[in-house]
Parts: C-alpha cells; structure tokens; sequence
C-alpha cells in the first residue's frame, strides 16, 4: 500500500480507491497527518484509461462466444481493474 512522502503515514486501501474512481472524475489523495495531496500522475491516467477501454475494443473478437459470456467477461475485468488499482496506481505530490 502506499505511504505519504513527507510523513511516511500509510494511506487507507479505500482511501485510494475512492481517489481513482470518483464519479467526477480524479480526486486529490490527502494524508491524514500533515495534510499533504497527491495526484496520480499523467502516465497512471493514460495507462488507467487504456486499460478501461481495451475490452471495448476486442469485443468484436468475442463475437463467437454468447452475448452472456461476453457481458460476464467485461464485467469481472472492470471489477478487477477497479479492486486491483489502488496496488499499481502511482501518485505525487500535488504542485
């Protein structure tokens, strides 16, 4: 899990994951004790979105496979994406 820099408090799994997904978009990630924000950085943003929109575009690729199969696969894969994120996801001290 990841810690504050400055501090070296260790931020909360859900913490970081209510920073990643939030539904208006990227949310600072605050430490508890001395305050500091961190942002993700540009290249975690592309990579996050090109991992989100893969799937779309190999679903014509499934196409052999049934509409259920196919839904089943994207939605195990999005929930593992978002489960999995606050472990790879990097972030730095917002300027």
């Amino acid at each position: 899990m990841k810690n504050c820099c400055k501090c070296n408090t260790k931020f909360k799994y859900i913490e970081i994951l209510k920073s990643i997904w939030n539904i208006g978009g990227y949310q600072y990630l605050k430490c508890r004790k001395c305050n500091t924000s961190f942002e993700i950085y540009k290249g975690m943003k592309i990579i996050l979105t090109i991992l989100v929109c893969m799937p779309i575009l190999f679903t014509p690729l499934l196409s052999k496979y049934k509409n259920i199969d196919i839904i089943m696969f994207l939605c195990s894969y999005i929930i593992i994406l978002i489960f999995t994120s606050p472990f790879w996801i990097n972030f730095k001290i917002k300027k």
